[in-house]
């Protein structure tokens, strides 16, 4: 089991909460509220989580809420995901962990601008 101290956005107002990860739970936990997600792939628990989070107004800021971020491949299965570039494939230099505090917060995005964003990048590598 690991505990992750994160930062997120609430209601405009910068807080830390606690990510905890075991094999294939989530639990986010931010003064009264504690929420868990399960799934085998964390990237999936992590958007599942971000949907319910997105309703009440908390942004995670970390490396896996940034719209250019998303797993491929056997990244699926771990805390990794690779920083998407527009007509670029993946390679091991573009890996990011998840749970890791962002440094670009203005990449920070919905669940579904994430998934567009991917889909957009996905296009461009099939063009290139």
């Amino acid at each position: 089991m690991q505990t992750y101290t994160i930062n997120i956005n609430h209601n405009g107002i910068r807080k830390e909460a606690y990510i905890i990860k075991d094999e294939e739970n989530i639990i986010f936990i931010l003064d009264d509220i504690r929420i868990e997600e399960n799934d085998v792939f964390p990237f999936r628990a992590l958007q599942s989580l971000r949907k319910t989070l997105e309703q009440k107004n908390i942004y995670l800021l970390i490396n896996g809420s940034r719209k250019d971020v998303y797993p491929g491949g056997m990244l699926l299965h771990s805390e990794y995901a690779y920083k998407l570039i527009i007509g670029k494939h993946n390679n091991d230099e573009d890996k990011l962990h998840i749970f890791s505090n962002t440094k670009y917060e203005e990449l920070i995005s919905s669940v579904e601008d994430q998934n567009k964003f991917h889909e957009i990048w996905g296009e461009s590598i099939l063009k290139g």
